[in-house]
This record gives structure tokens, C-alpha cells and sequence, in this order.
């Protein structure tokens, strides 16, 4: 089943409307988000098989005395061992601290979830929603299995009576998301922090269904596509990009000094529907005629969600001659590049955070779920548009990286920002 944007936000404003038995005060519309923006994949059979019974654990580490923060990496970050070292990146600024990291035991029994029992309360509350019955199953379950991790978790916080402040990696996700609201009710100064760059259709779920006390931002694009879904300037906390805290993985700033155009990068989007599939598809024929007309060959960088295998009858050998998946850095690829050619991947910051230059395929139909809506730079339509953008770069260097630079001021801030997320967990309450 397809939901549109404007339909999914309708069913998030009706499930926020709705106190859920044994949620009180929890906006569950907020809470489901992300999985409203995903029932596009859900079928009957795929509802039925989503777990209710907790099975994995947690790693819990103490330093100091009476500890005022917490850190929390939960269940619904397992997948993302790039995100975890983000996390572990900040959190290793401090000393007093408590750290509660989701981690996997498959030899473990199964764990009751005393909300099973709240299935059928739920499910009537939600009788009048206008979507299939086997979606609102989907949501209850989602609910269901988010709900105990998250309690588990506050359980653990309450046991340690100092700590005060909780720095969540996501809080949009929803095991974090009614962990934060439920810390809010109980007086908790809460933080979430930015893992990428933000996804700018000001339509989107990262800010709209935050409800953490402070966001910690990498810098005034971020800010600003905030502000437009409505956050409050108030709650909002510069700390420049979080990627520069990772030791082993910190972006190399590479400024290209000479353009040619020899080998490149072709980075897809992430696939939620056919639609996204097609896109990239033609993607991969823009790279195979600048690949022809500029006598040069590119790799290919899929989805950190997706899969190699799925773009195997698309390539063409005589251009792309290799290709990587989530178990590749991008980082580790850009020096060997010209340039970056993406879809519409926020894999476009990256590149420019490393001084890449970087172009985006964006149709004009696609303009109003542009991932970068705001940054018209670096950006084309069309083959022959992307053509364009190659040639005003070899013609005009200086020109192009000057204004690469001041793209990357404005996605990222300033660098070394170690004392900005020290003072904005420090001194804000």
C-alpha cells in the first residue's frame, strides 16, 4: 500500500490525538513515524511475522562518581555499526557518565512483553483511522515490541538517581522516541543528536516528531530547515559536524586542487518504492554517458539499506568497475575520485564536507522531496544538465571549489567541534 506524505501526516496528527491505554501523555503518531513512512513494503504476512517478544540486551558502563548524563544507543540503531561509532564518538567526551548500548544476544530466551496485553485496547483505539486493517495490526506491533524495550531502558536510568541529562543518537526512531517523551514527563533535560544531514523537504519526520528538549545541530542549514518545521530557536544547539569526532573514520578534508574528470563516484538513494528504484536506474545511465563522453569509469556506492545484487543487470561493465555496500566507507573512496554523482542522497554533504566536488540528479518532479531543498548548487535535471555543471567546473575551477567551500560552511559550521558538544550538554538544562 502507498501512503502520501500528506496522508501519512494525517494518520501521525490522528494517532497523536489518541491517548494509548498504558502510553498516557506519549504521542504515538510521533512515535510511529517512521514506520508510517515505510508501510509502503508492509504486507499481511510481514505484519504477522513482527516480533512482540524482546530477546536482545543491553551493555551498560558507569564512570565516575553521582554521573549526570547518560548516554542511550537503542535496539532501533542495531543495524547501523557506522551510527554506534558515532555515538561512541561522543559520548567518549566525557568522563561522569552512564552508557546503555542496545546489543544482541540471539542464545537468549525470549523476555515476556506485558504490553501484548494492551494489543486489543489498542487496536479498538485505533478502529477509526483510515487505513487497512493490516497496517493498524503492523502499527500496534511496532508499538508493542518499541514500548517494553523503551521501559526497559527507564528502568535501567532509575538506577541511577543522579543522572539528569539523556543524549539520545535519534530520538525520531520508536523505541527513542517514547523513551524521550516518557523522560520529559519525569523532569529529564533531554538531547538528540544529528547523524547525517538532514533531510530538507521541511515534510519530513526528523524535526517534526522530535520531541527531545534540546537537538544538537551540525550547523545553520540544519538550523534553518528546523526552523521551518517548526522547532522552536530555542531548543536548537550548533555543534558542527559529528563525523569529525570519529578517530578512525574522521572525513579527509581532500579540497581538490586540480579538476579532471577521469574517475568518479556514483552514490544511490535510498529505495522505499518502485518509483526510487527507477530513479536510480536512471542514475546509473547518467554516470554510463559521462562515463562515454569523458572517456572516464566510475564505482558504485548503494544504500547502506540496499543491495549490491539488486543493480546487477544495470550496470555496464565497460564503465562501473566496481562496486561497494554498507560494509564501505564512503570516506575511504573519496580520494581515490574526481567527483561525486548522487541521486537524492545526502551523500551530496558528505562529498562537499571532504571538498569533493559534488552533483545532484534531481527531477523537476522531485524538486519538493529534495533531501538538500534549499542548495540549488551542484544540482541537474537531466543528462545534457549534468553535463553543464562538468563543464562550468573545468572551465572555472577556482570559482567552483571557492563556492563548494561556502556550500560546506553552511552544512557543517566551523571544525574541531569536541568543546561544542562538551558545552551544549554541559551548560544547557
Amino acid at each position: 500500500m502507498e501512503l502520501e506524505p500528506k496522508r501519512k501526516q494525517k494518520l501521525i496528527s490522528q494517532l497523536n490525538k489518541i491517548s494509548f491505554v498504558g502510553l498516557e501523555g506519549i504521542k504515538v503518531g510521533d512515535v510511529l513515524s517512521t514506520a508510517l513512512w515505510h508501510v509502503s513494503k508492509w504486507t499481511k504476512e510481514s505484519v504477522r511475522n513482527i516480533g512482540l517478544c524482546m530477546t536482545e540486551s543491553f551493555s551498560i558502563k558507569k564512570r565516575g562518581e553521582n554521573p549526570e548524563c547518560a548516554f542511550l544507543y537503542s535496539h532501533s540503531h542495531l543495524s547501523r555499526k557506522d551510527h554506534l561509532t558515532q555515538f561512541q564518538a561522543v559520548e567518549s567526551l566525557f568522563q561522569n557518565k552512564v552508557v546503555i548500548t542496545a546489543s544482541e544476544n540471539r542464545t537468549a530466551r525470549p523476555k515476556w512483553n506485558p504490553y501484548i496485553l494492551l494489543l486489543p485496547i489498542w487496536r479498538m483505539q485505533m478502529k477509526h483511522l483510515a487505513c487497512p486493517d493490516y497496517i493498524k495490526n503492523g502499527l500496534c506491533r511496532r508499538l508493542c515490541r518499541s514500548a517494553a524495550y523503551a521501559e526497559e531502558m527507564f528502568q535501567i536510568i532509575k538506577r541511577y538517581p543522579s543522572v539528569r541529562k539523556l543524549i539520545f543518537f535519534f530520538d525520531v526512531l520508536e523505541i527513542d522516541s517514547i523513551l524521550v517523551q516518557k523522560c520529559n514527563q519525569k523532569s529529564y533535560t533531554t538531547y538528540t543528536l544529528e547523524h547525517g544531514i538532514v533531510n530538507g523537504t521541511y515534510d519530513y519526520i526528523d524535526y517534526k516528531c522530535s520531541n527531545a528538549r534540546y537537538l544538537l545541530l551540525w550547523g545553520e542549514y540544519s538550523k534553518q530547515t528546523a526552523v521551518q518545521c517548526g522547532i522552536a530557536e530555542n531548543r536548537i544547539i550548533l555543534v558542527g559536524n559529528i563525523n569529525t569526532l570519529v578517530k578512525s573514520t574522521s572525513p579527509i578534508y581532500v579540497d581538490k586542487k586540480h579538476i579532471q574528470i577521469s574517475r568518479f563516484i556514483v552514490c544511490l538513494a535510498i529505495v522505499l518504492t518502485k518509483k526510487d528504484w527507477q530513479k536510480n536506474k536512471s542514475l546509473i545511465e547518467i554516470a554510463d554517458f559521462l562515463a562515454d563522453k569523458y572517456n572516464a569509469t566510475y564505482i558504485l556506492k548503494v544504500h547502506p539499506s540496499d543491495k549490491v545484487t539488486n543493480y546487477t543487470s544495470c550496470v555496464n561493465p565497460n564503465y562501473c568497475k566496481k562496486t561497494y555496500d554498507n560494509r564501505t566507507r564512503l570516506n575511504e573512496l573519496f580520494e581515490d575520485v574526481d567527483f561525486l554523482l548522487c541521486g537524492n542522497s545526502t551523500t551530496f554533504g558528505d562529498a562537499v564536507y571532504c571538498g569533493i566536488p559534488a552533483f545532484r540528479y534531481i527531477r523537476d518532479e522531485d524538486v519538493d522531496g529534495d533531501v538538500c531543498k534549499g542548495i540549488s548548487w551542484g544540482k541537474a535535471d537531466s543528462r545534457q544538465g549534468m553535463d553543464a555543471l562538468l563543464k562550468n567546473m573545468q572551465n572555472d575551477p577556482d570559482a567552483y571549489m571557492e563556492q563548494l567551500r561556502k556550500v560546506r560552511r553552511f552544512l557543517y559550521g566551523e571544525d574541531n567541534p569536541k568543546e561544542r558538544y562538551y558545552s551544549a550538554i554541559t551548560e544547557n538544562v
